[in-house]
């Protein structure tokens, strides 16, 4: 299995301890996501010191003391080529109401992503309109959105406006909890070669390992939703998403 979203900077456990985990509860491989500036040079050196580990650099939406430094992004990118991705980025609507400087940023990391043909983990918040909006401007886009929380009409409507893009879906310990709703639809409904799983972690942690902080250890449990609700063997679903992050993000087949 590949966690193709964890915060393992933010965990209280050492990457040692995070990483070994992880390897015996069959994960090969964790993205890490960058959420400011400090973070994106953290995940960088990590990467350096532990194969299992990729790395992205991006400045999140509720990061705003960073936006000044988007520009900043595009030294990284040239020095390591390694980066397998722009993000997270994207729009939170819940926590801030910094639209304008949001979206300057947003539409900055976009354009950095396609100049270094890298794809993007969005963050979208509450945000679908303004979201599908932006994303109509870039028809060549390669694209997750990260914890997904949409509708299908959101998603299928991108997919359908926006044919030359690379669209993904990423689901979290949060289907866990559901039998219903639009999100389990998302997960019952969408080709399965859209998909792929995270942790989010220490976030969103997955029902079974309630009340412990999120790992990417526990990102199986994500698989196993979602083989639940499609009726799949849990080795389809886990050679589908692994498959997926591999395309996706440019990964090395082995470590």
């Amino acid at each position: 299995m590949i966690d193709t979203h964890a915060h393992l900077f933010m965990c209280k456990e050492t990457p040692e301890q995070l990483v070994s985990k992880a390897k015996l509860a069959g994960i090969r491989r964790i993205i890490q996501i960058a959420v400011d500036f400090d973070s994106n040079q953290t995940v960088l050196d990590m990467a350096a010191e532990f194969p299992e580990l990729e790395a992205t650099v991006g400045i999140h939406p509720l990061s705003p003391d960073d936006f000044d430094k988007v520009a900043d992004l595009e030294g990284l990118l040239t020095q390591y080529p390694s980066i397998c991705a722009v993000g997270e980025t994207g729009l939170d609507r819940k926590y801030s109401d910094d639209v304008v400087a949001q979206e300057k940023a947003f539409r900055q990391q976009i354009e950095l992503a396609l100049a270094f043909d890298k794809p993007v983990v969005i963050h979208n918040r509450q945000a679908d309109e303004d979201c599908h909006r932006i994303l109509l401007d870039y028809p060549t886009i390669r694209a997750v959105f990260h914890c997904f929380s949409s509708d299908m009409d959101f998603i299928t409507d991108l997919m359908d406006k926006l044919p030359k893009a690379d669209l993904m879906v990423s689901f979290t310990g949060m289907i866990t909890f559901s039998k219903r709703g639009k999100v389990i639809e998302a997960v019952r409904s969408l080709p399965l070669d859209r998909l792929m799983i995270e942790t989010d972690c220490p976030y969103l942690t997955p029902k079974l390992y309630m009340p412990n902080k999120n790992q990417p250890a526990y990102v199986g449990q994500v698989a196993n939703k979602i083989a639940d609700v499609r009726d799949l063997r849990l080795s389809e679903v886990i050679e589908a998403t692994s498959s997926n992050a591999i395309r996706f993000f440019g990964l090395k087949e082995t470590v």
